[in-house]
């Protein structure tokens, strides 16, 4: 029976399809519903009879058509909806594995997966796809690894009483991790106080060990003795951090054989292929386990052949130059690196500042560092300097409540990071006095225009946001607005319900008083949780969704706002615990008077 009803075509009608007229379908009931096979749309309509099969004549197809832009938003919330679910799923699927003690990741099923994507992608560009393959499914892992440490929100009511604050400021990360794989080579036993441990340093540390290193931690005091360090048929498990895996991989260079290196959730989207790109001129080769693939886990084979010289193009992740000046001085001859502009980076330039403390022969040009065999060897009575961005966040507590914050320990004033911060705190009305032993921050006069310009350090966009706020005026930001750290920024003023104005080089944000907001905020950032703190003493009683991401890089930092005004009067140990101790990840309840 055939009818010649116009029929309306809910979905999208792609442009090549319109010449396809006619539409074959089965009907078991009074009702027909019908897919259409060109836009996979719905059609209804009541037919007049109860006829098995109806030819139907499809009419005025073309009537509305949405443009490409359109189709292709329609399409985008299709797929992110699929990705979503596919990433829930593979997570279920990977919890369930680790409550039964087993691996998150199930090779036979990703075996399975992979190959329904070779067939839908064949003659496609396999290892592009392999690479979103593996990103996919790492934020499934990830996602089951949290649920691990799942934490309940909670709401932050800080002190109203003004600050005493004298404490210990917290140790430097990215010199302690330096100085954790230096004492792995030296010749002689070291130990060092104030050692800021870590999620990242524990890994690390136990990545040494693999090495033949004897590296140990207990409270805040790290120790190491002399050891001969080997990779050669090894299995390195190198933990979540992108600069640990170079450090191990170049440590790996100088000696022949082969080495396995296998990684945490997070890894698993590192782009190998730059890396893999510029090994050969090392004498090696960096091969992915999983063909096609360009991520870890991977595959070291090592001739221990280093050239005297090697050029570092731009495309090479910056971290992976300063691992590659500390991997060199044990190479058996002197390396030449020839830097490109963009590898000299704050992390560089304080790479080489420790290497030279650390008595390893550097040889400097304006494009060249040549990097000496030799075993490090520090100072006496060596120590970590403070960590300048960490130690911003305590020394900016008295803008919220006033008083004062004296951090023990030496604030890096050659730093270019510290100098931004420093300017930064002064910028909003604080009062810095530093010496060899310790900075402290005081209430100073306020500033006339609310304004903060931190337009050379974007990244301390998280810190900056809550010194704005603290004025209760209207406030302007000066930096670039096209960063991720500015993409975090509005959407924390978004969560505040303030109002705010995007310009290319600048934010200008109006302030009001009440935050009408119950739902905990999800801190995108570790920096950006540090700063919800600091805006709970303006909003107190906003809540964070995930205050346990902080412990990762600062153990500590809970404990210290708990116990505000007078942390120095509470016990403050830490859990990190000894050497074979898992990453402590901890919650901790916020309260105050």
């Amino acid at each position: 029976m055939e009818t010649n009803a116009s029929w309306k075509c809910r979905g999208t009608l792609q442009r090549a399809h319109v010449g396809a007229r006619r539409l074959r379908a089965h009907v078991g009931a009074r009702r027909l519903r019908a897919t259409c096979p060109l836009c996979r749309g719905t059609l209804q309509r009541a037919p007049t009879g109860r006829a098995r099969t109806w030819n139907l004549k499809l009419k005025n197809m073309n009537k509305k058509k949405l443009t490409l832009n359109g189709e292709l938003e329609q399409l985008e919330q299709k797929l992110t909806a699929l990705i979503h679910r596919r990433i829930t799923l593979l997570g279920k699927i990977a919890g369930k594995r680790s409550e039964k003690n087993k691996s998150i990741v199930d090779s036979g099923l990703e075996k399975k997966l992979w190959s329904l994507w070779k067939i839908h992608f064949k003659g496609e560009n396999q290892r592009a796809y392999r690479q979103l393959f593996t990103i996919l499914n790492s934020l499934s892992y990830a996602r089951a690894e949290k649920k691990k440490f799942s934490e309940k929100p909670f709401c932050l009511y800080p002190t109203k009483n003004p600050l005493n604050v004298h404490i210990q400021g917290p140790g430097d990360i990215f010199q302690a991790r330096i100085c954790t794989f230096l004492a792995a080579l030296a010749d002689r036993s070291i130990n060092i106080n104030n050692f800021p441990i870590n999620d990242s340093l524990i890994e690390l540390i136990k990545a040494l060990n693999q090495y033949g290193a004897k590296l140990t931690w207990k409270e805040k005091i790290f120790s190491s003795n002399p050891a001969t360090l080997s990779s050669v048929n090894k299995s390195i498990f190198v933990g979540q951090d992108a600069f640990n895996f170079y450090l191990l991989l170049c440590l790996s260079l100088g000696e022949a054989g082969v080495t396995r290196f296998t990684c945490a959730s997070n890894l698993k989207i590192l782009n190998l292929k730059p890396i893999q790109d510029i090994l050969p001129q090392l004498g090696a080769r960096l091969s992915s386990t999983f063909p096609q693939s360009f991520s870890l886990p991977a595959r070291l084979e090592a001739s221990g052949q280093i050239p005297g010289q090697i050029t570092l193009p731009e495309s090479i992740d910056p971290d992976f130059v300063p691992a590659l000046c500390l991997a060199a001085c044990t190479y058996r001859d002197p390396l030449k690196i020839n830097l490109a502009p963009m590898s000299r980076t704050y992390k560089f330039r304080q790479t080489q500042k420790l290497m030279q403390s650390w008595k390893i022969k550097t040889v400097q040009s304006d494009q060249t560092l040549t990097i000496y065999p030799g075993r490090p060897e520090p100072s006496e009575n060596f120590q970590l300097q403070l960590d300048p961005l960490l130690g911003g966040y305590l020394l900016a507590l008295p803008v919220f409540a006033g008083g004062k914050v004296t951090l023990l320990g030496n604030w890096p004033e050659e730093s270019p990071l510290a100098t931004a911060v420093y300017n930064l705190l002064t910028q909003a009305g604080l009062k810095l006095m530093t010496s060899a032993t310790h900075i402290t921050s005081t209430p100073g006069h306020k500033p006339e225009e609310c304004l903060i310009d931190i337009s050379d350090y974007p990244e301390l966009a998280p810190l900056a946001l809550p010194l704005l706020l603290s004025s209760k005026r209207p406030a302007t930001l000066f930096m670039p607005t096209s960063t991720e750290q500015a993409e975090f920024a509005l959407d924390l003023l978004k969560f505040l319900n303030l109002d705010f104005k995007v310009y290319p080089a600048r934010l200008e944000i109006s302030f009001h008083g009440k935050v009408h907001q119950k739902d905990p905020w999800h801190s995108p950032d570790v920096y950006y949780t540090l700063a919800y703190a600091l805006i709970s003493f303006i909003y107190r009683g906003i809540c964070l969704a995930n205050p346990g991401s902080v412990t990762a890089i600062w153990p500590d930092f809970w404990k210290i706002f708990q116990n505000l005004p007078d942390p120095q009067n509470q016990p403050l140990a830490t859990n990190a615990g000894e050497q074979n101790d898992q990453p402590a990840r901890r919650r901790i309840i916020v309260s105050g008077d």
